[in-house]
């Protein structure tokens, strides 16, 4: 019994939640397409939010180029707002992801020497 339980909650794990696969009527498909639609353009504000919270929090030190981070992130963010293919946006967000943790880690080490002064 067990076994049969473990294989229907496997299912339930792997079945798309929120999606009728059968209702495939063109209503229920431009309902679909209108929830992705506003998922889609809140995902957008958010990220651009995001974005412009990690500009700034920032300081504005010039030995931790703090300049060229916040250059970068704008350009990030004109990024996300264009409408560039998704690959090469995540492509060029992938190579971002490094050069955000890298100045974080510079801007902690930079306070922390401060701290320590």
């Amino acid at each position: 019994m067990q076994s049969q339980e473990g294989s229907v909650l496997k299912m339930k794990l792997l079945k798309r939640s929120g999606v009728n696969s059968m209702d495939t009527t063109p209503d229920a498909l431009m309902q679909q397409a209108a929830e992705l639609k506003e998922r889609s353009e809140m995902l957008l504000r958010s990220v651009d939010v995001t974005l412009h919270f990690l500009k700034a929090f920032a300081l504005d030190i010039k030995e931790i180029n703090s300049d060229r981070y916040k250059e970068e992130v704008q350009e990030l963010t004109e990024r996300f707002q264009s409408e560039e293919r998704p690959k090469r946006l995540e492509l060029h967000f992938e190579r971002q992801k490094e050069r955000i943790l890298s100045f974080i880690e510079r801007q902690r080490s930079y306070v922390q020497d401060r701290e320590q002064e």
